[in-house]
């Protein structure tokens, strides 16, 4: 899985240098870059540097971490979740994120606010009765009936991580290609058809970013992108065609 991860590969070191650029090839463009109305995986692998949700799955596995929620809490007929919610985050934007961010990124994703192309809301809160801001850093989330894969669906990278409120209600439709949220890496730019660039979040929560810059390349043959990969134009790619593998083994061995 790609996840926070991608940041931190290929830059070395242990501190953040802003010098240090990251270029990851892909084959196209996201179809977006808000967690709410996009399902692909071009859009997700972007969308995972920027936002967070209140938990995650441990690299590598289906364990559930703390990320935006410290702590959490279900009560004894499982109908009531409480998460205790990470203090001092900012959003890229400055805005703090706190329960009634959550309160508003959920409650976009439910009735009457959801939408036909909101992709992955109808699965990801499925039995969400209600969201309540207990006070600015515990938010509880009120189900129709038990979910036994409700935490699960909170660690998802699409629909159930936190967006900036004051960025959704400034950009409004266009949120959608200027995305703000908590993560190591903020927007810069999206050039259509070419890359979209991210960069380090110097404000960030957790283990700060090792990478200035990240750049998605868009690259739409597989080989095409091997070719980059072993002239050194990009330091990543994902999609790799069966007859590259030995060509790359052997790029690699040789260097």
């Amino acid at each position: 899985m790609f996840v926070a991860s991608l940041g931190l590969a290929g830059c070395g070191g242990s501190n953040s240098s802003n010098n240090k650029v990251l270029v990851f090839a892909q084959g196209s463009d996201p179809r977006g870059l808000d967690p709410a109305y996009v399902d692909d995986g071009e859009s997700y692998k972007i969308m995972t540097q920027i936002f967070e949700g209140l938990v995650r799955y441990k690299p590598g596995s289906t364990e559930i971490q703390p990320l935006l929620a410290t702590e959490w809490s279900v009560s004894p007929d499982a109908l009531e979740w409480t998460f205790k919610l990470r203090k001092d985050v900012k959003f890229h934007d400055g805005t703090p994120f706190n329960a009634a961010a959550v309160k508003f990124s959920f409650e976009r994703q439910l009735p009457p606010n959801r939408k036909d192309d909101m992709p992955y809301a109808s699965f990801v809160f499925d039995g969400v009765k209600q969201v309540e801001v207990v006070d600015d850093y515990t938010v509880k989330i009120v189900l129709e009936k038990p979910n036994a894969a409700f935490l699960a669906n909170m660690a998802m990278g699409l629909a159930a991580p936190i967006v900036s409120p004051e960025a959704v209600k400034k950009y409004g439709d266009t949120f959608i290609e200027n995305p703000v949220g908590t993560g190591p890496y903020k927007f810069v730019k999206w050039e259509k058809g070419q890359s979209v660039e991210l960069a380090a979040n110097d404000s960030y929560w957790g283990e700060k970013p090792k990478c200035g810059k990240v750049i998605y390349k868009f690259v739409k043959e597989n080989s095409v992108r091997a070719s980059e990969l072993m002239t050194g134009s990009v330091d990543v790619m994902d999609g790799v065609d069966t007859n590259d593998i030995k060509t790359l083994k052997s790029h690699q061995h040789g260097d």
